[in-house]
């Protein structure tokens, strides 16, 4: 399931950077490049063998816990993407 939130006030972010997947296992798959360059991050995951998934454009996302874990920075984006994922969970 992918889950797409609006455009922040008086901005215009591509779709992409404001989606995110959901498994059927409840894994939250959130876009690479919130963790920095995009190729790079999708190659970390890959050899750690991290599973991941792209979109029709061919974007890289990555699971949140992988990223909270190898990327400390990335705990308020996170939150936030995994809460507006089960924000739109609950709407459905």
């Amino acid at each position: 399931m992918w889950v797409e939130v609006a455009n922040p006030a008086g901005q215009k972010v591509p779709k992409w950077k404001r989606s995110a997947a959901l498994a059927d296992d409840g894994t939250i798959f959130v876009p690479a490049i919130i963790a920095g360059d995009e190729q790079i991050v999708f190659l970390t995951a890959s050899w750690d063998g991290v599973s991941v998934v792209t979109d029709e454009d061919g974007h890289v996302f990555v699971p949140s816990n992988w990223v909270l874990r190898e990327y400390p920075g990335t705990e308020e984006i996170c939150s936030v993407i995994e809460s507006r994922v089960r924000e739109a969970l609950s709407d459905a």
